[in-house]
């Protein structure tokens, strides 16, 4: 559970990397969406950091550089992708998102000799078949369609209208969504934490919006 509670800050990250990169608002107007995005992600994941989480040393020293690399990747994937979008202002949605998922398919299968080699895959052991995969085939072709082209689509279309720092902002919805999804998936009502959390991530990004469509982006651009 560290490993989303710290991928659940990179819509700061980006926020912050990609207004430097590219002046879309004036700082002073980032301050209260930002600061509000931090809290209300403090606030839903804070249940991760109890002493069952953190009970192996090993686990600590090995999960959480990977999970600042995973962060450091999405960051540097929000910059790069808009980047190249800005260069072909005439691409086509639908073109570019099949390009991002063959390219992500190439990956997987560049890297799946790794995890066989670290054993994190239990097909080996279990084998393909439907008595044991129903799950696994049902569950992947609903999060390739909805999650990963899907998103990939929406993501791209946000990348060609919107400045990073705003569209990172807008991705902070995500978290509010996975939380509501993991409390069904385990029949509980939400804590006052993560209410508090859920309404202050919200909050957050409403600021956010109001802060580069008014005054915020004036100034920066003046």
């Amino acid at each position: 559970m560290i490993a989303p509670a710290f991928l659940a800050f990179v819509p700061v990250v980006l926020a912050i990397v990609g207004n430097l990169r590219q002046r879309s608002a004036a700082w002073n107007s980032l301050i209260l969406p930002l600061t509000l995005a931090v809290v209300g992600l403090s606030l839903v994941n804070i249940s991760v950091f109890d002493p069952d989480s953190l009970a192996t040393k090993r686990s600590l020293s090995i999960g959480i550089p990977l999970a600042i690399a995973a962060v450091s990747l999405w960051t540097w994937f929000g910059i790069a992708n808009q980047s190249a979008l800005a260069k072909r202002p005439g691409m086509d949605a639908g073109v570019w998102t099949a390009l991002i998922m063959t390219g992500g398919g190439i990956e997987m299968l560049a890297f799946m000799p790794v995890g066989l080699a670290l054993g994190v895959f239990e097909i080996p052991r279990l084998g393909l078949g439907w008595d044991v995969a129903a799950p696994l085939y049902l569950w992947g072709t609903g999060l390739a369609f909805l999650a990963s082209v899907g998103g990939a689509w929406a993501w791209t279309i946000a990348s060609q209208r919107l400045p990073v720092a705003l569209s990172a902002q807008l991705i902070v919805s995500e978290t509010v969504f996975g939380t509501m999804f993991g409390l069904a998936v385990h029949g509980r009502s939400p804590t006052v934490l993560e209410i508090a959390g859920i309404a202050v991530l919200t909050a957050g990004v409403l600021t956010a919006v109001r802060a580069f469509h008014g005054g915020g982006r004036q100034s920066a651009v003046a």
